[in-house]
């Protein structure tokens, strides 16, 4: 996947940039995980929170180098899959595990991250992400 592929929200790049000051590494681990991945792949992906046809909106677990713990103890990673345009949006970024970690989003909290995204996207705000300078 290349970098015209993805795009972010600003929600995504405000909790990077936290994640970023304990997690120096979180960077690589994103273009690990997304980086060679063709697009069909990331929206085939098995966890489906929702399913709108062209548009999937997917939860994925991503391997933190930090602490060494697998997937389980990395992060989790939310964004959205169009087919229509083959672009993934990143929307949001926490850790699994230590004090900043959480267990799963409240249905409440993932209704106001898609409605920042749908505003975000409608005024055409929404960052591209280039994977050789990352974020």
């Amino acid at each position: 996947m290349d970098e015209s592929c993805c795009r972010s929200t600003s929600r995504f790049r405000s909790e990077l940039s936290k994640l970023r000051k304990k997690y120096e590494n979180i960077e690589d681990d994103i273009k690990a995980e997304f980086h060679s991945v063709p697009f069909i792949d990331l929206f085939n992906w098995n966890y489906r929170l929702q399913d709108a046809g062209n548009y999937r909106l997917i939860k994925r677990r991503i391997s933190n180098s930090h602490n060494q713990t697998g997937k389980s103890g990395g992060f989790r990673i939310y964004y959205i899959a169009n087919l229509v345009e083959e672009k993934v949006t990143f929307l949001t970024i926490y850790p699994k595990s230590n004090n900043m970690g959480k267990d799963n989003l409240k249905k409440e909290i993932l209704k106001q991250i898609l409605s920042e995204f749908k505003k975000e996207n409608s005024e055409k705000v929404l960052a591209d992400i280039n994977f050789e300078k990352i974020l």
